[in-house]
C-alpha cells in the first residue's frame, strides 16, 4: 500500500509507493507507441495462464471490471491485495477485479507464490480476486505503456461500456469505483483531469530537462560512482543544486535505500530524510512513504525511529486534510508503536508492586503487533 522498499529508482530495488519497471524507469529507448487514455475502449486481454477464478476472455457489457497489476516483489502491491480483495467482495455482483502480474523476474516462480510464501499468507490468501499472468510483455505494453503508467500496483477500472473510466493506485480508487457501479461517474471530466495532469508531467520532464544541462557535474559525478559511499556523497551533491521537487524525490529516495539496504545503516537514513526535509516536507505522499518504511520494514527494525516517523506521518496527516486513509493508517501505526515504547519505558520505571501488570500490558501490546498482517 504505502511501502518505499520497492523501486523509485530503477537501479536501486527499494522505495517507491508503487514499484518501477526498471526499463520504464530509465525511459531510454522507448518507441512511440498510441496513447491509452481515459474515454478509451479497453484493450483485449493478453493472458498466458490464469492462476485463480474463471478466465475472462472479454469485458461483457452491462459489466464493471477492475485490472490491476502487480508482482511478487513489490512490497506496495502486498501491502494493498487486503483492501482490492475488500472492494471485490463489496461489489461482487458488479465488478470482477483482475489481478494481473507483470515486470516479473522470474515468471516460473508465480504459481508457487500464489501456493506458498513460508510463514507468510500465500497470494491465495492475499488475493480474494481473480488472478492472472500476462502472456509475453503484452498486457505491460497495451495496458500500462500505453497509458504512461510506470508503477505498480496501477488499476484501470473498465466500465460498463468496455471504456476505461479510471487509472490510477489502486488505493485511490474506492470512490472513482463506487460512482463508475451506481452510473454516477463523469468519464469526460475524468479525461479532461487526466489530460491536466498528462500536461503538468510534460511541464515537469521540460524542467528536468533544464536541471539536467545545469547539474551536468553533479549529475556525472552520481553516474560514476563505484561505491555506496562515493554514491551517497554524489546523491548530496546533486541534491544541493536544488533539482525541480519530483528530481529531488528521486534522489532522496536513492539516499535513503543505499544507506537502509545496501550500507545497512538505518540511524543515517533516518538521519538523511531528516536532513533533506526541504525536499519531501510539503509532498504528503512521500513523507507517508518514509514514515510507513520506517515504521514497518524489516531493515529498520533495531534502528525505528518512532518519533520522526510520527512526524513525517504527522505532516502529511496535516497536509492532506487528514482524510487519506493510508495516511492515517500510518499515522495509527505510529501511534501504536509509540505505545509500545513507552509501554517498554513504564516497565523500566516501576516499582515492584506495579512491574507484574505494567510487563503484562507491554506482552499484549508486543503480541498485537506480532500478528500484524504484512
Amino acid at each position: 500500500m504505502k511501502s518505499l522498499l520497492c523501486a523509485a529508482v530503477c537501479s536501486v530495488g527499494f522505495l517507491g509507493s508503487v514499484c518501477v519497471a526498471p526499463a520504464l524507469a530509465q525511459g531510454a529507448g522507448q518507441a512511440q507507441i498510441q496513447p491509452l487514455s481515459i474515454g478509451d475502449q479497453a484493450p483485449p486481454l493478453y493472458i498466458s495462464k490464469w492462476l485463480k477464478g474463471d478466465p475472462v476472455n472479454e469485458f461483457e457489457p452491462g459489466h464493471v471490471y477492475v485490472v490491476e497489476f502487480w508482482a511478487t516483489w513489490c512490497g506496495p502491491c502486498i501491502a494493498g491485495m487486503p483492501h482490492v480483495s475488500e472492494l471485490q467482495r463489496k461489489y461482487k455482483d458488479d465488478v470482477t477485479v483482475i489481478g494481473v502480474n507483470i515486470w516479473e523476474r522470474d515468471t516460473d516462480a508465480v504459481p508457487g507464490w500464489m501456493e506458498d510464501r513460508g510463514e507468510k499468507p500465500s497470494g491465495n490468501e492475499l488475493m480474494d480476486y481473480t488472478v492472472a499472468m500476462q502472456a509475453d510483455t503484452r498486457m505491460a505494453e497495451e495496458w500500462m505503456e500505453r497509458a504512461g503508467r510506470n508503477g505498480i500496483p496501477s488499476a484501470f477500472i473498465v466500465d460498463r461500456a468496455g471504456e476505461i473510466a479510471w487509472v490510477g493506485h489502486p488505493g485511490s480508487m474506492d470512490e472513482p469505483l463506487k460512482q463508475v457501479v451506481e452510473g454516477k461517474w463523469d468519464t469526460a471530466a475524468a479525461a479532461r483531469e487526466q489530460a491536466k495532469e498528462k500536461a503538468e508531467e510534460r511541464r515537469r520532464e521540460r524542467e528536468m530537462e533544464r536541471f539536467q544541462a545545469r547539474a551536468a557535474e553533479e549529475l556525472e559525478a552520481l553516474s560514476s560512482a563505484k561505491t555506496p559511499e562515493q554514491r551517497i556523497d554524489a546523491i548530496e551533491g546533486v541534491l544541493s543544486m536544488d533539482p525541480p521537487a519530483a528530481f529531488a524525490s528521486r534522489f532522496v529516495s536513492q539516499g535513503f535505500t543505499t544507506l537502509a539496504m545496501e550500507m545497512e545503516q538505518p540511524e543515517k537514513a533516518c538521519e538523511f530524510i531528516d536532513s533533506q526535509r526541504k525536499h519531501i516536507w510539503d509532498s504528503p505522499m512521500d513523507l507517508n512513504r518514509y514514515a510507513w518504511d520506517i515504521l514497518t520494514e524489516e531493515a529498520f527494525a533495531d534502528a525505528r525511529d518512532t518519533d520522526l516517523a510520527m512526524e513525517m506521518g504527522m505532516r502529511a496527516h496535516e497536509l492532506s486534510g487528514e482524510k487519506d486513509g493510508m495516511i492515517i493508517d500510518t499515522v495509527a501505526r505510529a501511534y501504536f508503536m509509540k505505545a509500545i515504547d513507552l509501554q517498554r519505558l513504564a516497565v523500566e520505571h516501576s516499582n515492584q508492586s506495579m512491574k507484574a501488570s505494567i510487563e503484562s500490558q507491554l506482552e499484549i501490546y508486543e503480541k498485537a503487533y506480532s500478528q500484524q498482517p504484512e
